[in-house]
């Protein structure tokens, strides 16, 4: 049953949804389900850092290259950009 709700959501996050929304082929409130899904799977699951590479490695975190480089590109400037911030 699907329950009808509204969200107000800055602009950074609505371009965030809409990117996933096109990146994943579903809807935006296909995003939203998947999302609140997966945290609430993680809320109750624990990993140690060895186990979630495991996790990755093993490929049950579904990643193409292109995928992996724009995440590895994100991580690099989300921390060069905190150290910016300390300094």
């Amino acid at each position: 049953m699907a329950h009808r709700t509204t969200f107000s959501l800055d602009s950074d996050t609505i371009a965030a949804l809409r990117r996933l929304a096109e990146l994943w082929g579903t809807s935006q409130a296909g995003v939203v389900r998947r999302a609140v899904r997966a945290a609430a799977d993680q809320s109750q699951v624990r990993l140690t850092p060895q186990q979630a590479l495991a996790r990755f490695r093993a490929g049950a975190v579904p990643m193409d290259a292109d995928q992996l480089q724009l995440l590895n590109a994100e991580a690099r400037a989300a921390r060069i950009e905190a150290d910016e911030r300390r300094s």
